[in-house]
Order: C-alpha cells, then structure tokens, then sequence
C-alpha cells in the first residue's frame, strides 16, 4: 500500500487500530466491531471452550465480510457470526458457558488477530486471559438478579487522577474461567 509522504506514523501502525469490540451477543449470533488502516476482507469464528476456557473446541458460529471505507486509512466493520453449516439446527449459544472468538484478515496478504494488532514499532498487548489468546466472553445470564455489570466513564489520559481500567481488568481476571461470575 503506498502513503504520502509525511504518512510515517501511520504506516508504522498495525493493521487493526481499534477493537475487536464485541457488540452484541445473541444465543444464535455474534457481533464484533473492528476498525482498520486499510480495506480488508474479515472473517469471525465463535468458538466453544473447554476445561474452564483453557481450550478452544469447534467453531459454532462464523461469518466473513469486507469492510466499509470511512477515509482512505480508515476502515471499519460490524461482522457477525452466526450458525456455521455443520451446525445442528437447534443448537445455540448457552449463558452459563464461555466462548471465545477468532478474527482473520485479508488485506495485501493475511493477518491473524495477533498480526494485525502488531507492527514494528507497536507491538501486540494480551487480549486474553487465556494461554490459547483468544479474546472469550460469556452471553448475559437468563436471571436478570445473576447479571454482574461494570460501569466506567471514557479514560483521559491527559486529565488527573487515577486510571481505574486496570482494577476493573483484575476483576475480570480473577473470573475469567467462571462463566457465572464473570463480569
């Protein structure tokens, strides 16, 4: 892909400049928002896990589609995933287990998440608090009295005062395994 010149800063940025986000959760559908540097063609797996989220089993839902241009580096997309076609018909998505999610790319050549979150000068963060790295989540409980909900403002990184991200990331943590606790 060929910049203008003065674009040094965004070519040493990673493919994917901002997200996974996950948006909804359904028992039959999934959706994750991404935004990226240039247009690609996406595709998003849901996974079961086994063994308290330390394994990824089948893939239960999946969906592929390009995304949509905002500016010429700017590229977004809201996939969703939904039954795959070996899927048995009434099977879904149960609230009292974890599922993890997988998103590949295909820009100038192929990314996998952890490529696309990474270049030269950035290099990828964890977004798992699994050794397999996949992102997990859980979809909300059938009890509105078992729902567990954080709540925070946006970060200022410029403003005073105490980042509290990274205690609310603990909490997740300290979870992670336990769909039933998880917040």
């Amino acid at each position: 892909m060929k910049y203008l010149a003065g674009d040094d800063d965004l070519k040493d940025l990673p493919l994917l400049l901002a997200g996974p986000m996950l948006r909804r959760t359904e028992a039959d559908a999934v959706t994750v928002w991404v935004a990226l540097k240039q247009p690609c063609q996406v595709k998003l797996q849901i996974l079961e896990t086994a063994h308290q989220g330390e394994q990824l089993g089948r893939c239960i839902l999946q969906g592929e589609q390009r995304t949509v241009a905002l500016g010429q580096h700017l590229h977004v997309l809201a996939i969703t995933a939904s039954l795959a076609y070996d899927t048995l018909v009434n099977e879904t998505l149960q609230s009292d287990r974890l599922y993890a999610y997988n998103l590949s790319f295909i820009a100038d050549k192929p990314y996998s998440l952890r490529a696309a979150m990474e270049s030269d000068r950035h290099p990828a963060e964890p977004i798992s608090y699994f050794a397999h790295q996949q992102p997990t989540f859980i979809l909300p409980p059938e009890h509105l009295s078992d729902l567990k909900i954080a709540h925070g403002s946006c970060r200022k990184p410029h403003g005073a005062g105490f980042d509290t991200l990274p205690i609310l990331d603990s909490l997740i943590e300290a979870s992670a395994n336990q769909p039933k606790e998880r917040l």
